[in-house]
């Protein structure tokens, strides 16, 4: 919790200062039981009222573009699996493996946009690039509505991966820069959220479209789908030019005043979590020859191929009793349970600081519907069970990039990057693995996938509580100062009932400098920066 003390224009332009000086955590204990309650399901009930409107300002402009955007960015992404289902696979006579090939060539994109578009998001303003990249990936969107055959949907959905590489890394990065541990978790989760919604309208919509505009114009159902996607998606775009604010030390956001600017500052020196600096070539080498980086990678990469598979609608429709309209709508089963569990296990995850068990009951969730499907040979309800069950590790991926916001804090580059990269070698397993474990001919039936996607839920498990064990080890091994949430953090900005050894700057020989009022400690600030 926290308040302003005086106002600090010099923390935005200027030397830099203490932020000790602008703002302090105040004591929730002095709330009341109820405030205190309410706090845990929504930070913001017991904050000071300065914090407070700051607080309600940026979730009500970055948080809703960013939960409409993510929205429309799932809506279109899903909706070639939920358009196979609803007549396109029959109008264009897709009888191999096209359904994998649209996702190949879509991954193929992502993977050549991803690690460039976080240099970008580095180079250059979120506010300008993200909303330029969504106005691509729409307009490429509705020209699938178009098509006329298969090759013309692989280069499309190639395109619209370049577009979409920027979203979920991207708007973690920003997330990541202004919500504090206690607030992170669960605003991280609106991604789980407005993606299993997404997902969820998606049967709904084209349910709808199936039956209301069906042949309308001499369209198919499943060709409107896309139009009715761009239709939504473009208003969205144009309003992410005005609500991205950027960064908290490089925004131009209109609806900040400058005491929010500060403020929105202050806070994240607070904690410790480093401002973006400039990413020459040389530090851009050296910031990857690093063992923790690339063990993170590991977990990440496992995760993602696990949460990437779900094929019910297809065993669905291989039942050959149910509906178009039901065979889109029973899956949204799933997503509403994966909504419900994103939030309450964000509200653990923040009020507790259970990052890593968080992610491991997240993987748990995945390891028991794969396991059930690889023995397949199970009653009807334990199989649609069996399906339902890991979207309930929804908040996977979101979880993951709030870990990785705090392994990474004191460096803003290697937050924005590590994504990118992580997501390019992900992207580029995804290009090849679906098509070899999860063959569609084969489908709903898949032999090898089910059980390998479980060894890779193993995997990742394994790799998180590795890259834990790994952190607390370097931290102490490096003497390094870390603060009540367990987050690296100079010793100037720690609390007073927070204790620490000097750590790092201790060895360099210039702690007392940086601590001190005198000349030397902008000349010792400059230094510590560069290490």
């Amino acid at each position: 919790m926290a308040e302003i003390t005086e106002k600090p224009t010099c923390v935005v332009e200027g030397p830099r200062i203490n932020p000790a000086m602008v703002y302090k955590e105040t004591d929730n204990s002095k709330n009341s039981k109820w405030i205190r309650i309410l706090s845990l399901i929504w930070d913001t009930a017991a904050k000071p009222p300065e914090e407070k409107k700051f607080l309600n300002k940026i979730d009500g402009t970055i948080l809703v573009y960013i939960m409409l955007s993510y929205l429309i960015k799932t809506l279109d992404a899903g909706n070639v699996q939920t358009a196979f289902v609803s007549g396109m696979k029959e109008d264009l006579k897709l009888y191999g493996q096209e359904l994998n090939l649209f996702t190949t060539h879509y991954n193929i994109g992502f993977l050549v946009a991803s690690y460039p578009a976080m240099l970008m998001m580095t180079w250059f303003r979120p506010s300008i690039v993200v909303p330029t990249m969504e106005i691509l990936w729409t307009v490429l969107v509705m020209l699938i509505a178009v098509a006329k055959d298969a090759k013309t949907i692989y280069a499309l959905r190639f395109f619209v991966g370049v577009g979409e590489s920027i979203c979920f890394p991207g708007f973690g990065r920003i997330i990541g820069s202004w919500y504090k541990p206690e607030e992170l978790a669960k605003r991280t989760s609106l991604f789980d959220i407005s993606g299993a919604l997404a997902n969820m309208i998606s049967g709904y919509i084209q349910a709808g479209v199936y039956s209301s505009l069906n042949g309308r114009g001499g369209l198919a159902g499943w060709r409107w789908l896309f139009i009715i996607d761009g239709v939504v998606s473009l208003p969205v775009a144009f309003f992410g030019f005005w609500a991205l604010p950027d960064y908290p030390t490089t925004t131009r956001a209109r609806w900040l005043n400058e005491q929010e600017r500060a403020l929105g500052v202050a806070r994240m020196e607070a904690i410790g979590r480093r401002a973006p600096r400039k990413l020459t070539s040389k530090r851009m080498i050296t910031m990857w020859w690093q063992f923790k980086p690339w063990a993170y990678m590991f977990p990440f990469i496992l995760s993602g191929l696990i949460a990437s598979v779900n094929y019910m609608n297809l065993w669905l429709k291989s039942l050959g009793k149910y509906t178009v309209q039901e065979i889109n709508t029973l899956p949204t089963i799933g997503y509403a349970m994966g909504m419900v569990s994103a939030f309450l296990l964000a509200v653990v995850n923040d009020a507790l600081h259970w990052r890593v068990p968080c992610l491991l009951i997240t993987l748990s969730f995945y390891f028991l519907g794969n396991l059930l499907l690889g023995i397949w040979n199970i009653n009807f309800h334990a199989k649609f069970f069996a399906y339902l069950v890991p979207r309930m590790g929804q908040p996977l991926g979101s979880f993951l990039l709030v870990w990785q916001t705090e392994l990474f804090q004191e460096d803003a580059e290697m937050r924005g990057l590590l994504p990118g990269l992580g997501n390019a070698i992900l992207f580029a397993m995804g290009a090849w693995v679906p098509l070899l474990i999860y063959p569609t001919p084969k489908a709903p039936r898949f032999p090898i996938g089910y059980w390998v996607t479980m060894t890779f839920a193993i995997g990742a498990a394994l790799g998180i509580v590795f890259v834990h064990y790994y952190h607390r080890w370097d931290t102490k091994r490096r003497g390094m100062t870390v603060n009540k949430y367990g987050l690296i953090i100079d010793k100037k900005y720690l609390t007073a009932e927070e204790t620490s050894t000097r750590g790092d700057l201790e060895a360099l020989g210039f702690v007392e400098e940086m601590d001190g009022d005198g000349p030397e400690k902008g000349a010792a600030i400059i230094r510590a920066n560069k290490v």
